[in-house]
Parts: structure tokens; C-alpha cells; sequence
């Protein structure tokens, strides 16, 4: 009878192997566009958000766990160990909400919690036949109420955490190849003015991970300034943050750089035929009808025309421009020329970026000068 069990229990064992490989898999399976694989295995993990998609692997544990409980004699210790297995269970529900909607999230903690009630219940009624079991009770009593209080510790952090202050009041979506300087030099004047008490986002500044990246957009920018250039919507970070933003309603402020074109209707269908490494824009939730209903959106939303060269004047009307949030900004092509000048930096001006990082090292220069 035992060896029948033993060789019974190798086809749990085998499909909870199995899915602990699919599931490590997964990630590198993403990141290749390995559509064999998605198709194959897609059922396994579709339910549950990219970032939680281990959590089939808890589904698994619990119930292998749960399975070996009748082993255990005692009433009284199989009820102790179910409670451990639902508090474990809950806990980790609250804390990750594993499930693509959000009501299969409530749904399953407040099965997790039912459960548990009952499994009090059966402790209460345990106890009443054996009185010297009351310390099994309390203890019960104490992973029920453990299993209340987690829930609501999570939505008062969640309300907690909405209710911030967003800590950047820019955030600088540009490809660096393209605008580096540029974004250095508005950055720079940026926090030159008084109006923006808050900091101002450089990716090259602050880099961390793609999905902390865009948490970041969703959650702590007031506005996204996206620096349009030739190749911005084809980085896919900064199509992310983009997505991240329209989702969020995050106010967008489109600056087009000399030979910035929006995307046309073509471009946008086949996108990810020409970009397949959006692909791993799925870890984050963005799936490619965000990402081309995002880049058709601001393709033809209204953008703030640069000039080819601009300088100090056209930079101020720039930032006054984003700072009060006018509708309009009128560039001068003239530049008040200094009386006397204590440095001098040589530049291509119809290099962009170069002319850019000229005033960046005369931005920086002059920084220097006033601090000694």
C-alpha cells in the first residue's frame, strides 16, 4: 500500500517540478519574444500580474501542504497547521495582489479570511470537548486576528502612499544618444527657478530598473517632459514611461527637437515587428495596444517647436513656458551680447548637442565662479 502511495505522489510532485522550471523560465522567455513558449504555457501564468507571476507556485505549495495535513493524528494540530497555511497565504495576497483584477485580489482574501473564521470555529468547538486544548484556541484566536489586521495594515499603507507628495515635478523622458546635453542644460534651468521646489527626473541621473522606473513615472512625477527626437518613440524606456504616464493621467509636454517627426499610422501598426523588444513592456503591465494607442496619441498631440540653435533666450522662454504652464511660447533669435566675457566655450552651433553641452559647461562654469 505504501509503495502505491509513493508512486502516486510522484504526479504532484512531477507537475510542481515542472511548473518551478516554466516558471524561472518565463522571464528570460519574455525578454526573447519566444512566442513558442507563451503559447505553449501562456495558460499557466496569464491570471496573474507579470510581477507575481511565481504566484501559481504558492497555489502549488499550499496545496501539497494542505495534503500532508491529515497525516498528522491530532484534530487539534491539523487545524493549527491549516491556520498557518491560510495566514501564510493571506499574507502573501495582501501583500503582492497577485491577480490581473483587481476584485479576484478581494475575492481571494476574503476567501483566505472565511477560512479561517471557519477553521476558529473548529478550534472553538475542539476546545469546548477538551478544555486543557484552550491554549491551542488563543493561539488560533491570535492567527485570526493576525489575518484581520494584515488587510487593513495594507490598504492604510496603500492610502498612505497615494496620498504623498509626488517627489520630482519633472521627469526628462529623452533619448540620451540624441539629447543628452540638451536634457542636462534644461534640467539645469529647471532647477534654476524658484517655481520648481521639487526635483527634476534624469534617467542618466537616476538609473534603477525598468519596472522602477516606471513605477516612479506612475507615482511620484507631476509632469513628464518627453524631448522629441528622430528615434525617442523607438527606446522603448521611454515609450514606457510614456505608457506609464497617459495610464496615470500624468500631464505629457511634448518638446520637438530640430528633425523630430511623429510616427505615422504605418509605422504604428507594426510597431512591434520594428521594436520586438517592447516585448518586455508586458513585465510592467503595458501590452502593445497601449503602446500604439499611446504613440498615436502623441504623435499628433501639439509639440513645443525649438529652434535649430537655441540659446540662452530661447532656453528661458522655454522653461517659463513649462513652468507657468502657458498655451504658447514665442523663441527670439537674438541674443543679448555680454559687455565682457571671462570664458569662452567654442562650439559647432549647428550641432544641436553640441551646442547644447557648450551651455552646459557654461552653466557649470558659472556655478564654479559663484561658489568661490
Amino acid at each position: 500500500m505504501i509503495s502505491v502511495a509513493l508512486v502516486a505522489l510522484l504526479l504532484p510532485i512531477t507537475v510542481l517540478a515542472s511548473t518551478v522550471v516554466l516558471v524561472r523560465r518565463l522571464p528570460a522567455a519574455v525578454q526573447s519574444n519566444d512566442l513558442d513558449f507563451l503559447r505553449s504555457f501562456g495558460f499557466i501564468f496569464f491570471r496573474y500580474r507579470p510581477q507575481a507571476h511565481w504566484y501559481i507556485l504558492v497555489i502549488l505549495f499550499r496545496s501539497l501542504y494542505v495534503g500532508f495535513v491529515p497525516v498528522f493524528p491530532a484534530a487539534t494540530g491539523q487545524i493549527f497547521l491549516l491556520q498557518v497555511a491560510m495566514l501564510a497565504s493571506l499574507a502573501v495576497a495582501v501583500r503582492v495582489r497577485p491577480w490581473r483584477v483587481q476584485w479576484l485580489n478581494r475575492l481571494d482574501i476574503l476567501f483566505s479570511f472565511v477560512i479561517l473564521e471557519l477553521l476558529l470555529a473548529a478550534s472553538l468547538v475542539n476546545t469546548v470537548a477538551k478544555p486543557h486544548l484552550k491554549v491551542v484556541y488563543w493561539m488560533s484566536l491570535l492567527l485570526v486576528l493576525l489575518g484581520v489586521v494584515l488587510p487593513v495594515l495594507s490598504v492604510l499603507s496603500r492610502y498612505w502612499r497615494g496620498a504623498e507628495v509626488r517627489k520630482c515635478q519633472y521627469h526628462l523622458c529623452h533619448n540620451q544618444a540624441e539629447a543628452g546635453a540638451f536634457a542636462r542644460w534644461l534640467k539645469m534651468e529647471l532647477a534654476d527657478r524658484p517655481q520648481v521646489t521639487k526635483a527634476v527626473f534624469l534617467d542618466s541621473d537616476n538609473l534603477e530598473s525598468l519596472h522602477e522606473m516606471l513605477r516612479s513615472v506612475a507615482q511620484d512625477v507631476d509632469t513628464l517632459i518627453v524631448l522629441g527626437t528622430k528615434s525617442v518613440f523607438y527606446k522603448v524606456l521611454c515609450v514606457g514611461e510614456m505608457c506609464m504616464a497617459r495610464r496615470q493621467a500624468v500631464p505629457i509636454e511634448m518638446i520637438a527637437l530640430p528633425g523630430y517627426v511623429g510616427l505615422c499610422a504605418e509605422e504604428i501598426r507594426g510597431y512591434e515587428r520594428r521594436v520586438p523588444e517592447v516585448a518586455c513592456l508586458t513585465e510592467s503591465e503595458i501590452g502593445i495596444d497601449e503602446v500604439r494607442g499611446t504613440l498615436e496619441a502623441l504623435s499628433e498631440k501639439p509639440t513645443i517647436a525649438l529652434p535649430q540653435c537655441p540659446g540662452s533666450s530661447a532656453m528661458g522662454a522655454l522653461v517659463t513656458r513649462l513652468v507657468a504652464g502657458e498655451e504658447s511660447v514665442a523663441f527670439t533669435s537674438t541674443e543679448h551680447a555680454l559687455e565682457r566675457f571671462h570664458l569662452v566655450v567654442l562650439a559647432d552651433v549647428a550641432d544641436f548637442e553640441a551646442n547644447a553641452a557648450a551651455h552646459v559647461v557654461a552653466k557649470l562654469m558659472q556655478w564654479h565662479a559663484l561658489e568661490s
